[in-house]
């Protein structure tokens, strides 16, 4: 069995005790960091340094111990999480965007920006509760008016209501 470890006995990478760990650790180890992560494939908008360096700030969190361990698959494990994550959150973002132009929010010529879209969804998030709720049940779920009518307890021309005015609200913000 392992030893029992309690908050505050061990330390991670980042502490000034062990801050020679973490240098250590990336002077051994990222040339070779650098070279699997162009393997991984670069996710939009993110240099393989970028990965790299974030590996690093998040494997500081491991302690010294757990570091030493398997120093490279730990590193090749944080690497590939972040590559994941940054793909899901680029697709995550392309289905808002195409989801905000079938709205009619604005046309396919003119892409938003991320302040649009911080915009957009400050003004989704705005909404009385029940616009709010109907608007992303329709818009971000597979659910019919029929569905989110029966979900809600309420009649399909109140959620065609909702809707139209949770569509009418977020038109006239965005126009400000």
């Amino acid at each position: 069995m392992g030893e029992t470890r309690f908050a505050g006995e061990t330390k991670g990478l980042l502490d000034t005790e062990s801050g020679e760990a973490l240098a250590q650790l990336y002077r051994l180890h990222a040339p070779w960091l650098r070279r699997m992560v162009a393997l991984l494939g670069r996710p939009q908008g993110m240099e393989p340094e970028d990965v790299v360096q974030e590996t690093y700030l998040r494997a500081a969190r491991y302690q010294k111990e757990d570091a030493r361990l398997q120093p490279k698959a730990l590193l090749l494990r944080i690497a590939r999480n972040l590559v994941r994550d940054k793909a899901r959150q680029s697709a995550s973002e392309a289905r808002t965007l195409q989801r905000a132009v079938h709205t009619g929010l604005f046309d396919d010529a003119t892409p938003p920006d991320q302040e649009y879209l911080l915009a957009l969804k400050t003004i989704i998030l705005a909404l009385p509760p029940p616009l709010r709720d109907v608007f992303l049940l329709s818009r971000f779920t597979p659910m019919t008016y029929d569905e989110i009518a029966k979900h809600h307890g309420i009649s399909v021309k109140t959620v065609e209501w909702r809707m139209n005015k949770a569509l009418a609200i977020c038109a006239d913000r965005m126009r400000d």
